[in-house]
């Protein structure tokens, strides 16, 4: 199995009250260090750990981005 998962760089919670225009959206994240070791306690072994920042309602946002997979380790 595949795991693909995203989440912010900093800790973070928050509400868009009208996100896409349409109804408030809840949003909650640790920091990507945290996210990471989640993951590695899960059992997931990382594939793939990048940070892309982009541009997003005229800031500058950072991503973690992570493609893991069920670990194969006994």
């Amino acid at each position: 199995a595949v795991v693909n998962m995203a989440g912010g760089v900093e800790p973070w919670t928050g509400i868009d009250e009208a996100w896409l225009d349409v109804a408030p959206m809840y949003w909650s994240h640790w920091d990507a260090s945290t996210s990471l070791s989640l993951a590695i306690s899960a059992g997931l072994d990382v594939l793939v750990a990048e940070i892309e920042t982009t541009i997003e309602d005229d800031k500058e946002v950072s991503f973690l981005w992570v493609i893991a997979r069920k670990s194969t380790a006994g």
